[in-house]
């Protein structure tokens, strides 16, 4: 029998939480788009618009994953390309009125839902809690972007 460490029991909660944070806010929201698509809208909300490559980086996920997100999002017209000044070939995503009323709507209804149940964390605590998870997930990505795929022999 093996025991868990403490960073192993941490990392089974955040995949814990963030189950139970997924089924709460789509209770809550009703499905109004799904977790992946939300992240890329949250993005877009938070940083503005921006390309493929910039997103996928920020979210630590492959180009291709959120080029697949993002044509859902235009087809829903949700989000929509607009030119590159940098860049002629590679388009900026930026979201549309309909995108930015609909994760604004998400992230209300998610504050009016959750927000009471949270407000007994110390904010002392949550601060800690980001840093620590900030930290871990430098060091995971650091540990990721070492580490290659060895071919069995």
């Amino acid at each position: 029998l093996v025991m868990q460490s403490p960073v192993a029991e941490l990392i089974d909660e955040i995949r814990l939480a963030f189950h139970s944070l997924t089924n709460a806010s789509e209770r809550v929201t009703g499905n109004l788009v799904e977790t992946s698509g939300r992240a890329v809208l949250e993005h877009l909300r938070h940083h503005g618009a921006t390309t493929v490559p910039d997103i996928a980086r920020a979210r630590g996920v492959s180009r291709q994953h959120i080029q697949t997100i993002v044509n859902s999002l235009s087809e829903r017209g949700l989000a929509t390309t607009e030119p590159n000044p940098s860049h002629r070939r590679s388009h900026r995503i930026a979201l549309t009125p309909a995108g930015t009323d609909l994760i604004r709507t998400v992230l209300v209804r998610e504050h009016d839902a959750l927000g009471p149940t949270t407000s007994s964390l110390a904010a002392s605590d949550i601060a800690t809690s980001v840093d620590t998870l900030r930290t871990l997930r430098a060091l995971l990505d650091q540990i990721a972007s070492s580490t290659t795929t060895k071919e069995p022999q």
